[in-house]
């Protein structure tokens, strides 16, 4: 039996949720003779979602940051971070970049603006930081990723958990994903609380940092 990757722990045994493995992740697996160093097939830090789930084309919304959780360790230092896009690419995008928030969604690390930079369809985007960031705690953190454009491209993720995952009596808080600080053009500084708690959403994109 072939080995998948593991999140947490590299490979392990097992088999992918569907026999059309391959075919529902064409768009991830579209440019993965070379997945940038540290990404989730090489040694990555963190990312949102293991790549075998990333089945879902996820349509962005242009000047929205979207956020979604990971989880670092004391002392763990990124200095990085990326999304691979799916079938859609951007049109006349005006500002793009990526960040990197603690559990009170201040910025800690961010790209720079990427500005009018193409973001083609099917492709690997890995951004560093303006400064690498290591953790100060061990548990929950952010990444985000914001695109503005006149066609927003779309990205590889999942879809989120059933609505009563996270709205029913005594759900747990905070949320782990979702639509953050919307009208956004330039990217936040780091050391500022940049960003709001996100509000409910049907996906999650693939995000990832080392």
């Amino acid at each position: 039996m072939p080995n998948y990757l593991n999140e947490t722990s590299g490979a392990t045994g097992g088999s992918p949720a569907s026999i059309d493995y391959v075919s529902t992740q064409a768009p991830l697996l579209a440019a993965m003779g070379s997945p940038p160093a540290g990404s989730a097939l090489g040694s990555h830090a963190a990312s949102t979602i293991p790549p075998a789930l990333a089945t879902t084309t996820i349509q962005m919304t242009s000047g929205s940051a979207s956020i979604a959780a990971i989880r670092l360790a004391a002392g763990q230092t990124v200095a990085t971070a990326g999304f691979v896009t799916s079938t859609t690419a951007a049109i006349t995008p005006t500002h793009w970049w990526l960040c990197l928030l603690d559990n009170t969604y201040t910025c800690r690390a961010t790209t720079a603006d990427q500005l009018t930079g193409a973001i083609a369809a099917s492709t690997w985007f890995n951004i560093a930081f303006a400064a690498s960031y290591t953790a100060t705690y061990t548990g929950l953190y952010y990444l985000g990723v914001m695109i503005a454009a006149g066609t927003v491209p779309t990205l590889c993720g999942a879809t989120a958990p059933l609505a009563a995952m996270v709205t029913a009596a005594t759900a747990p808080t905070p949320l782990l994903g979702g639509v953050s600080t919307t009208s956004q053009t330039t990217a936040p500084t780091a050391g500022t609380t940049a960003l709001v708690a996100p509000t409910a959403a049907a996906v999650t994109p693939y995000l990832f940092a080392y």
